[in-house]
């Protein structure tokens, strides 16, 4: 059986510069309180690049009382190419400031025990402010909270594509749902917005579908609509790829787009223009909205308050199928 590896400790460190262990700690923690010579400095960075030293973060935590953890936790397991850059951009900028992100993807209420082994200094939330399931999960954590938004913003694309829709004349209004477990509940927020709109516009309730990501799957989800929602009518999807399944099985029963059927999708991803026909969709934006997330999150990491992150607008990216 091999034996434990052997951590390089502030007094080897110590040893091998030939200083206090409490020099040690002053000189890598950067303490302001104590003037250390430069030589003496130096001598302690040396040996600690020689040694191969790292300090050891819970105990660190535990002297100071202070994490150095930012913790951003995204409910879904499928993460968009905008989130995905938003948290690299984040990650980059807490560590300027001498803090390390950790990316949970899918916490649920099974995965309690996160919170019993970490303690972040912030939790950023990627969920509606106004889901009291989301947020208490993160309470759980003991540590300021920043949310990306409400309800409000996160139906606005949503209403985005019922609105556009609505211009292109009277239409029934149909709503694609994802077949995803991990997207249900965005889904179904998704949906109530549409059959609000629909209600608040005086139209008929609008057919729910799911349409499945395999295509023999979807043209039978679109094969038994037709038989109870006849053309033409409008079909407003969860996302793009729900909105590109649709169009394949559309193709496949020889429904004309957008003649007898118009769609549109959701998120403006960047392979929509490629589809037949190339698709309308939603896009959100704010381009001060990561700005001000990494904003608020550095000052809480440096003792600061949440600051206002702002929220994201919806833009309907017009092309062939709607």
């Amino acid at each position: 059986m091999r034996g434990e590896q052997h951590r390089t400790k502030s007094v080897d460190v110590a040893r091998e510069a030939g200083v206090s262990q409490a020099t040690v700690s002053y000189v890598l923690n950067n303490d302001p309180r104590q003037r250390i010579p430069e030589a003496t400095r130096v001598r302690v960075m040396e040996a600690a690049r020689k040694l191969g030293y790292q300090p050891y973060a819970p105990a660190r935590s535990l002297r100071s009382g202070k994490s150095k953890i930012v913790l951003v936790v995204w409910p879904m397991v499928v993460v968009e190419a905008a989130i995905s850059q938003m948290i690299e951009e984040l990650a980059a900028a807490v560590a300027k400031v001498g803090f390390s992100l950790v990316w949970q993807v899918g916490f649920s209420s099974e995965q309690e025990h996160l919170s019993a082994n970490l303690a972040p200094a912030v939790v950023v939330g990627m969920v509606d402010e106004n889901d009291a399931a989301a947020v208490a999960s993160l309470q759980r954590f003991h540590a300021p909270i920043i949310t990306l938004g409400n309800r409000d913003w996160i139906n606005a694309g949503t209403r985005a594509q019922v609105a556009y829709l609505l211009k292109l004349g009277p239409r029934p209004i149909v709503y694609a749902a994802t077949e995803k477990p991990q997207l249900q509940h965005l889904s179904r927020t998704r949906q109530e917005a549409v059959q609000q709109m629909c209600r608040e516009h005086g139209l008929p309730e609008p057919c729910i579908v799911t349409i499945s990501q395999t295509r023999e799957k979807a043209c039978q989800a679109l094969a038994d609509l037709l038989a109870v929602q006849s053309p033409p009518f409008a079909v407003c999807a969860y996302n793009d790829d729900v909105a590109f399944a649709t169009l394949a099985a559309l193709s496949d029963l020889n429904i004309a787009v957008p003649e007898a059927v118009s769609v549109i999708g959701h998120d403006n991803t960047m392979i929509a223009e490629l589809s037949i026909p190339p698709l309308t969709t939603i896009g959100l934006e704010n381009p001060n909205l990561t700005e001000h997330l990494i904003a608020s999150v550095v000052s809480v990491c440096q003792g600061g308050p949440v600051l206002e992150t702002g929220t994201l607008q919806a833009k309907v990216v017009v092309r062939a199928s709607a």
